[in-house]
């Protein structure tokens, strides 16, 4: 049988040990070659030359660095891709109850009203869930905004609607929140665990000073030891409860952050789960900031590796395998609705009435708008040049919404893996047990 090798490695030095760090995108293989095994590994990849190493050759083909020439590697991307898109058994809704927010962060890109789910639409929506959840055999019921605490007596309501229908069904369920974290009292986290909501996302953007010039109160004063508190709070609230720490940042405060993970206590720091997600402006997917993308990249790694290192969970950029679809939007069975009763898909957006796919009809049922749904659909997870790409079973495509305004996700779509090779690095470095330097935070 003809072998070639697999045109999802990616390889990166290690200078401390001057070994070849192997990694293929697909598998999730991992290995650290010494100098006289790349060799050995590069003459059969590229010459054909087995050098009498069916060792090795095994083990180059077990993790799926070398693969048959019949072998289709994009086919096996492709069919993840359509399996994740279409998936009959999970039903992803996203609820926004208002549009209303208690701050002013500067780059925020929603335009806020005053605005609250009328009590003919919450009866819609619950009608509408009780139709929906019997046919899957998992939900995933998020909540959004505007900031959705402003209605905490609608999430409250609803929250305990759905997972008493999915009881009832036997359907598996699960609930986020993704909340500026102010309204989020102890009492309310009490209650809301209480009601199975158990996956929070509240934003954090650098130490006092920095957070409270970025995420600014509506009508002035200070937010950071109230959010800070209400998060410590939370995170003892139950066993379950994990949080994910989302950091925005930009070239102002980028280098900040490790002085906010050193506030957290010690105990909490488990059920926190770090993100660091870059700011961009009024036009989608476009930065305003003048830092140069490797830096950006190498620098993000290190907090990560920093941030494991101080206790925090690290899942973001996680390099294990299996990925489906670039984003929840991607998925057939996902709804965005809103607190009038539009319907969407992505949560990035300004919500306009005239930019509705649907929305949620009398019986409980979505009115679709002519074929705005079927174009969404419609457009392609891949572009040609996703074929060909090292990163294709790491990213699976790219933004559906970007590519559906523009025609493509850009030139600059690799991005987010420019720091791959020191993401691998670091991970090396942890299951040697070395140290590797870290340039933030000292």
């Amino acid at each position: 049988m003809m072998m070639k090798p697999s045109k999802l490695n990616f390889r990166t030095h290690y200078k401390p040990t001057n070994e070849t760090l192997l990694f293929n995108t697909l598998t999730g293989a991992f290995f650290a070659l010494d100098e006289e095994t790349i060799a050995k590994v590069d003459r059969i990849f590229y010459t054909g030359d087995s050098c009498n190493e069916d060792q090795l050759i095994q083990e180059l083909t077990e993790q799926g660095f070398l693969v048959s020439d019949e072998f289709d590697e994009v086919a096996v991307v492709l069919e993840r891709s359509r399996l994740g898109i279409r998936d009959s058994n999970r039903l992803d809704v996203i609820i926004m109850p208002n549009m209303n927010c208690n701050f002013a962060c500067p780059y925020c890109y929603e335009d806020h009203q005053k605005s609250a789910m009328s009590d003919e639409v919450e009866e819609r929506l619950v009608t509408w869930l009780e139709k929906m959840i019997p046919r899957f055999k998992v939900v995933l019921i998020s909540w959004f905004g505007g900031e959705p605490l402003l209605s905490y007596d609608t999430v409250a309501r609803v929250q305990e609607k759905a997972r008493n229908l999915c009881q009832e069904s036997n359907v598996s369920f699960s609930s986020h929140i993704t909340t500026n974290g102010y309204l989020l009292s102890p009492e309310r986290s009490q209650k809301l665990t209480e009601l199975g909501l158990y996956s929070y996302q509240i934003t954090m953007d650098g130490p006092p000073k920095i957070h409270n010039q970025m995420r600014v109160l509506r009508g002035g004063g200070d937010s950071f030891d109230r959010v800070m508190s209400n998060i410590c709070s939370l995170a003892k609230t139950h066993p379950e409860v994990s949080v994910k720490l989302r950091i925005n940042y930009n070239d102002a405060n980028i280098n900040t952050i490790p002085d906010l993970l050193h506030l957290f206590p010690e105990d909490v720091r488990s059920n926190l789960n770090i993100v660091c997600e870059r700011i961009f402006g009024e036009e989608y997917g476009k930065f305003l900031d003048p830092m140069p993308e490797r830096q950006v990249a190498t620098t993000v790694e290190d907090i990560y590796e920093y941030a494991r290192r101080l206790g925090f969970t690290v899942t973001m950029n996680d390099l294990s395998p299996g990925k489906l679809t670039y984003c929840y939007a991607d998925r057939v069975n996902q709804f965005v609705l809103n607190y009038n009763g539009d319907v969407f898909k992505c949560t990035v957006g300004k919500f306009k009435t005239e930019d509705r796919l649907g929305f949620l009809g009398i019986d409980g049922t979505i009115l679709w708008e002519g074929e705005k749904l079927n174009q969404w659909n419609s457009i392609a997870a891949f572009e040609d040049k996703c074929l060909s790409c090292t990163f294709m079973p790491m990213c699976m495509g790219g933004c559906r919404k970007l590519r559906g305004i523009e025609g493509t996700v850009g030139e600059d779509c690799t991005l987010p893996f420019s720091g791959l090779d020191k993401r691998l690095q670091h991970r090396y470095a942890t299951e040697c047990g070395q140290n590797i330097n870290i340039i933030v935070g000292k």
